[in-house]
């Protein structure tokens, strides 16, 4: 039986993800829920944070879903222990464990504020390589403006995030809407090297999957109409994926 993944985000930022595990699973069936009507999710409480994912993870289920992916750091970071013992399929995060960030010699962590409130990455780092040095910075409402497709919040709050990172030499996106701006940051900071865990997801779920080869499919679904201008700015506006406003057919989650 084909796979049938279910991808979660609180908005687009996840569509980073979705796109690495198509292209390294492309038989499988992918229904992907944003759940722009709530976005942001970055700067609320862990308590807030877990009952809107729940609500998302339990419309996937309905959907068929076989393997959920969680693709958001704050909900993997905040959530995700709570939500993997209330279902019976392989709930798959965002790691925090990046072998990519061992070669580094000073780290700087991007990522939103709920997430850094967990200082996952960091303490992960510090126990694989305590040799590496960390910043964290919480970019209070990248994500945010990356759904609205407005670049020039974007850049404006990139430029002010990487003021101080100094000998920086390695990023962390810990926020899956980050890499749709890559070219912001690249801007921003030149020298630094960048790194998008999307494909060490992608790998985890190939792991855990049956692997089929038939022709897959991709459907969108968003909770409400403001996915458009996030969508539209990202670089998958011409993918040929189904998109499904479901606050219009079910009622917002």
């Amino acid at each position: 039986m084909r796979s049938v993944i279910g991808v979660l985000d609180s908005g687009v930022g996840g569509l980073t993800v979705l796109a690495a595990l198509e292209r390294a699973l492309p038989g499988a069936a992918y229904v992907y829920l944003g759940d722009t009507a709530r976005n942001p999710y970055g700067s609320e409480s862990a308590a807030r944070i877990t009952a809107m994912a729940r609500e998302g993870l339990h419309y996937l289920l309905g959907e068929g879903a076989t393997v959920l992916v969680i693709a958001c750091n704050t909900i993997t970071f905040t959530a995700l222990d709570v939500l993997a013992r209330e279902t019976d399929v392989p709930c798959i995060g965002m790691p925090s464990e990046i072998p990519a960030l061992e070669t580094a010699r000073h780290v700087a962590i991007a990522a939103t504020p709920a997430t850094i409130a967990t200082h996952v990455h960091r303490e992960a780092l510090a126990r694989r390589c305590p040799h590496v040095r960390v910043t964290e910075t919480a970019v209070e409402g990248l994500a945010a403006a990356i759904e609205r497709g407005d670049r020039a919040r974007a850049a404006a709050l990139i430029a002010a995030a990487v003021q101080g990172w100094g000998d920086v030499d390695t990023v962390l996106w810990a926020c899956t809407h980050y890499p749709l701006v890559a070219d912001l940051w690249q801007a921003a900071a030149p020298h630094c090297r960048w790194i998008d865990p999307a494909a060490q997801v992608a790998q985890e779920v190939v792991r855990r999957t049956d692997g089929a080869t038939e022709p897959g499919s991709v459907r969108l679904c968003f909770t409400d109409e403001r996915a458009a201008g996030g969508l539209r700015a990202t670089a998958y506006a011409e993918n040929l994926w189904e998109v499904v406003a479901i606050s219009e057919k079910r009622g917002v989650l």
